[in-house]
């Protein structure tokens, strides 16, 4: 039931932000982006798709997690990089990221994820890149220790196509023993 509604939300979210929605006839009619929302929103509301290479590359640091290999897309990452997990901030340089964490992935014996969405998109009044990414990870401990997570992740990209932003949001799994 929690991805059926995390689906409708995101489907929400993109179709009222890309400007049209389709009527009865299967025709294109505009919808206005001048929504007034309950809130005032504090950095943007007014975004649509962009490039789904960008959350290809979010896949690919992912597996590159998954299979303890941080090194073979280092390079998607701008000099300085700020990170937020449940518990915890960074920033610093991305070789000091990646140090850090190399150091919690040697903490975990098995790694393997399970992508639910992933979606591109672009802050129009902001013109920067995002990309949401929602999924299931499951990890061993080096002890033997099962845990898995349901993770939602936002990652920023900045005017040069390099990650400078993450931030984390954990949730454990309700399956979980």
């Amino acid at each position: 039931m929690k991805k059926i509604m995390m689906m409708a939300a995101i489907v929400a979210f993109v179709s009222c932000n890309n400007g049209t929605t389709k009527n009865e006839q299967n025709d294109s009619v505009k919808v206005s982006n001048d929504v007034t929302y309950a809130y005032p929103i504090n950095y943007s509301s007014k975004f649509e798709l962009a490039d789904p290479e960008k959350g290809k590359k979010i896949t690919e640091l992912w597996k590159d997690f998954d299979d303890n290999m941080m090194d073979n897309h280092s390079n998607y990452f701008a000099d300085t990089i700020a990170m937020d997990f449940p518990g915890m901030g960074f920033k610093g340089s991305r070789d000091s990221m990646v140090a850090m964490t190399k150091g919690y992935r040697s903490t975990l014996g098995t790694v393997s994820s399970n992508v639910d969405a992933v979606i591109s998109v672009r802050s129009t009044d902001k013109n920067e890149d995002w990309v949401l990414i929602w999924g299931i990870e499951h990890t061993t401990s080096a002890a033997g220790k099962s845990d898995s997570a349901h993770l939602h992740e936002i990652w920023k990209f900045n005017k040069d196509g390099k990650i400078d932003y993450m931030s984390q949001y954990r949730q454990e799994y309700p399956g979980k023993k």
